[in-house]
């Protein structure tokens, strides 16, 4: 198919259903404590996100006792082919999703019940829980945080058989003290990260940097850091603006 996000017209037309093999997508990040000591990237959990090296077993618990709602996990699995699956909370006891499945990347976690937890809920890679919750931060895939329902963190890798164009970087921050940088990174399958887009807030509110699209291929991973802030405890949040189609590879 011709290129969608070349035109508005194009991009409201996939929007609307009439290009089966594309779709747009929106991926909000929080963070709502990064200090000047460092740069942080845009998930709620805070610090480093880390990209997991290897596909494994995924884990589901909650920080609280009462929890056990379904859960609605879209990830990759080691070939980078993107799957969805239903897992039920147990509370803070760490539940097995399934124990032919494994996950490299977690691309969406939400909620999927009629209820609302009241705790912090986590999917991740085998690790030691203190009353529901990761000792190890680096082993978490993904996390939602308490009334949001969904995973809010500015991070993407792009599925097998598919490619993304970033069509808009876009920052913002509470409060009109602290001045704060977000940087758009992504790494390509078996290179390095790279620094692309950036937005630069001075005042309250939010910051849009719409760009000549860049285009990243499959297996590509793509993160918002807020690499930088003059106010210790800043409130920061981001989001992406993504058109995903079908591409050519094998």
């Amino acid at each position: 198919m011709a290129d969608p996000f070349r035109s508005l017209v194009s991009v409201l037309d996939v929007l609307r259903g009439l290009h089966p093999d594309a779709n747009i997508k929106h991926i909000h990040g929080i963070n709502a404590d990064v200090d000047i000591a460092a740069a942080e990237d845009m998930w709620i959990v805070g610090g480093a996100y880390t990209f997991q090296p290897s596909a494994a077993a995924m884990f589901i618990s909650s920080s609280e006792v009462a929890d056990g709602q379904v859960v609605k996990i879209t990830y990759l699995d080691a070939n980078h082919r993107e799957n969805t699956i239903l897992a039920t909370l147990n509370g803070r006891t760490q539940v097995a999703v399934q124990a032919n499945i494994t996950a490299l990347r977690v691309n969406k976690f939400e909620i999927e019940d009629s209820t609302e937890p009241v705790g912090t809920v986590f999917v991740t890679h085998a690790v030691a829980l203190t009353l529901g919750v990761p000792d190890d931060n680096t082993k978490i895939l993904s996390a939602i945080r308490l009334s949001d329902n969904i995973a809010h963190q500015c991070i993407y890798t792009v599925p097998k058989n598919k490619r993304v164009s970033v069509l808009s970087l876009e920052g913002g921050k509470t409060g009109a003290a602290a001045n704060v940088a977000f940087a758009l990174r992504a790494r390509e399958d078996g290179s390095v990260f790279k620094r692309f887009d950036t937005t630069n807030l001075t005042t309250g509110g939010v910051g849009a940097q719409p760009r000549v699209a860049h285009i990243f291929p499959e297996k590509t991973d793509i993160i918002v850091r807020c690499e930088s802030t003059s106010v210790d405890d800043s409130f920061v949040f981001s989001s992406l603006l993504l058109f995903e189609e079908v591409s050519q590879s094998t």
